[in-house]
């Protein structure tokens, strides 16, 4: 129920170290030059693709720098 502006101050008050999204557009939306966390950006939403992609989701997410945005092309 949060807009994005307010889920990401909320996700970098509460310490979160990234924040995985499918919003294409949310990394061009947002302010993000005084939060923490990386961000992680999926090219898909779809279950099949996203659990398909697990390994390379969890690589990111361990390669990830505190402000980093990491866009995954998940479509094989």
């Amino acid at each position: 129920g949060l807009t994005n502006g307010a889920l990401l101050k909320a996700a970098d008050q509460a310490g979160f170290e990234a924040v995985i999204t499918a919003d294409q557009g949310i990394r061009y939306q947002q302010n993000r030059s005084n939060y923490r966390f990386a961000l992680i950006v999926l090219s898909s939403n779809k279950e099949a693709v996203i659990t398909a992609s697990v390994d390379l989701i969890f690589a990111a997410l361990d390669a990830a720098t505190p402000g980093a945005i990491v866009v995954l092309n998940l479509d094989r």
